[in-house]
């Protein structure tokens, strides 16, 4: 499964705003938060198996924009 979980996180990290949040805005039926958390729980799990930096640092983004969430 390795390609589909590295295209995966491939896609969330070029979903991820500048602000941390992982989003898409033409997807976002549930709400903003709603797609951001899962997106951020995956991202956890894969930042403890992956030696991707780029995992991290969109990691770390999307907790610290929760901590100051404007929505």
């Amino acid at each position: 499964y390795g390609d589909h979980v590295s295209r995966t996180v491939d896609f969330l990290i070029e979903s991820a705003e500048p602000s941390g949040y992982v989003i898409r805005p033409d997807s976002a039926a549930h709400g903003p938060m709603y797609g951001h958390g899962f997106a951020t729980l995956f991202l956890a799990e894969v930042n403890g198996m992956s030696p991707r930096d780029d995992v991290r640092t969109a990691l770390k983004s999307a907790v610290q924009s929760n901590s100051s969430s404007s929505y």
